[in-house]
């Protein structure tokens, strides 16, 4: 058997491998082991130490290292999905916690001002200031979470704030009820 001008071979058999020596390729002696893969018909070379087998492991190897672009663009997809789902939500849920937190400042208002006309002995007219408020009956005066401004009113009517009710959204609401 010659390859490629090579001087003749010997063959060894040891189990699925049948190994080939003293084989002269440019000048260079190597072995070969022919793996019997699928058949006698399908053999697979393996060349040592004349560097084909060195190369081919690391085309091998490059393959295997990081993501393709199409798995990475997957990724990327289903990143922007699970966005485009969680984003309206935690909208939603900002607008709603701002506007329960307005309501709650309204609720310490109209109690201090109940509790103020009942100290004054004030009629149901009367209408008290942030500052008759403020240090007595409310630590400090609440300001509105989204920028608006509350108005007191009198004691018969229930204080406001600036940024009003929602039509479309009663539960947005900065009213009291």
């Amino acid at each position: 058997m010659y390859l490629y001008g090579a001087e003749p071979i010997s063959i060894q058999k040891s189990g699925s491998f049948e190994r080939l020596h003293n084989l002269s390729v440019a000048g260079r002696t190597s072995d070969i082991d022919i793996v019997n893969k699928l058949g006698p018909s399908d053999k697979i070379l393996r060349l040592g130490s004349l560097g084909v087998s060195h190369q081919m492991q690391n085309i091998r190897n490059h393959k295997k290292i990081g993501f393709t672009l199409v798995e990475i663009m997957i990724v990327v997809l289903i990143i922007g999905i699970l966005l485009a789902v969680a984003i309206p939500s935690f909208v939603q849920a900002r607008e709603s916690s701002r506007a329960k937190a307005c309501v709650a400042n309204l609720k310490q208002i109209d109690s201090a001002k109940q509790q103020w006309a009942m100290d004054q002995k004030a009629g149901s007219t009367a209408s008290p200031g942030s500052t008759d408020l403020s240090p007595t009956y409310i630590r400090t005066y609440p300001t509105e979470p989204e920028g608006g401004s509350y108005t007191v009113n009198s004691i018969a009517s229930v204080p406001t704030c600036s940024i009003g009710a929602n039509a479309t959204n009663p539960s947005l609401s900065h009213t009291l009820q």
